[in-house]
């Protein structure tokens, strides 16, 4: 019965039409008929407009007006506290359970720096540089469960969580990115098909400067002897034993950090990266399996010349 109501289906779909714009129709009963207002028994007298004022007759005033009597706006003074509110940054909160629980799943890989390249790829957090977010602050929920060594780059970071990341052997650097910057980090791909070179990345403003600049805050123009002291002491502070990462197996890892201007890990600003050979390379790869008799491998690298964050490896 199975074999033969497939037969029949088959052969119902070989004497359908094909599918245009010419016989497609919305599905019955979706659509209803609007009602025509005003046409006597046919929706007449008040026509869903209700009775007399200024909603039946369509005049309705300005948005703001009170009756006559003094607005809201006019009524309540300004205050300094508002002041610039459409203008502050914002940072997404990031939570070393949350960073935890990323590495567990393999979606983060803690023996590669992490960025927010990584950080948005894996789905851990969401940036929109567009509704002034300006990247990611790392706060210290999960801090006692966190167990990881990583590098990892944020644009803010509490006091808690680097002593948690630096107490496992690892290193954290806040750095600071500008919009243009922080829409190419977190969008590689829809970047580098453009074919454009990659820009440098802008100097942070005049009020973000001492941020950025304190060895406390791990800041990444702060002198680097400094923010050896400021590890010392954040250890004494909360009691633990700095692990030396110079004699880590990870050394490499642990101390790779960009350049001020740059964008990428190993990308320097000025590089175009082009997609050309990619067909050529595919090509030669699956032309070589049919010779060898292996399964054609279809996986294709987003850009040869680098390695992909999203992890296309040819």
């Amino acid at each position: 019965m199975s074999g033969n109501g497939g037969t029949k289906a088959l052969e119902l779909l070989r004497s359908l039409p094909r599918v245009s714009l010419a016989n497609l129709r919305p599905s019955p009963g979706s659509k209803k008929r609007e009602k025509r207002r005003g046409r006597g028994r046919y929706g007449g007298r008040k026509c869903g407009r209700g009775h007399k004022g200024e909603r039946q007759r369509g005049n309705r005033p300005r948005l703001g007006f009170e009756g006559g009597q003094t607005p809201f706006y006019l009524a309540i003074p300004k205050y300094g506290f508002n002041e610039g509110h459409s203008c502050r940054r914002q940072y997404q909160p990031l939570s070393l359970q949350r960073l935890q629980y990323l590495i567990d799943l393999g979606r983060v890989d803690p023996t590669q720096p992490i960025d927010l390249t990584q950080l948005t790829n894996a789905r851990g957090v969401t940036v929109q540089p567009l509704k002034r977010d300006y990247g990611v602050q790392l706060v210290e929920e999960g801090a006692d469960i966190f167990a990881a060594k990583v590098n990892i780059e944020v644009q803010r970071a509490s006091e808690l969580a680097i002593a948690a990341i630096e107490k496992n052997g690892g290193v954290v650097t806040t750095s600071f990115y500008d919009p243009r910057s922080l829409e190419i980090l977190c969008k590689p791909v829809v970047f580098f098909l453009r074919g454009q070179p990659i820009p440098k990345r802008m100097l942070p403003p005049e009020d973000l400067v001492r941020y950025y600049t304190d060895a406390k805050n791990r800041g990444y123009l702060a002198d680097p002897s400094k923010v050896a002291e400021a590890r010392l002491e954040l250890a004494k502070k909360y009691g633990y034993v700095l692990p030396d990462i110079t004699k880590d197996e990870l050394f490499k890892m642990l101390s790779t950090r960009k350049d001020p201007r740059q964008i990428f890990f190993g990308l320097a600003p000025g590089w175009i990266l082009m997609n050309s050979g990619l067909e050529t390379t595919a090509g030669a790869q699956e032309t070589s399996g049919k010779q060898s008799g292996r399964p054609e491998h279809k996986k294709k690298s987003c850009f040869p010349m680098f390695v992909c964050p999203w992890k296309c490896y040819i």
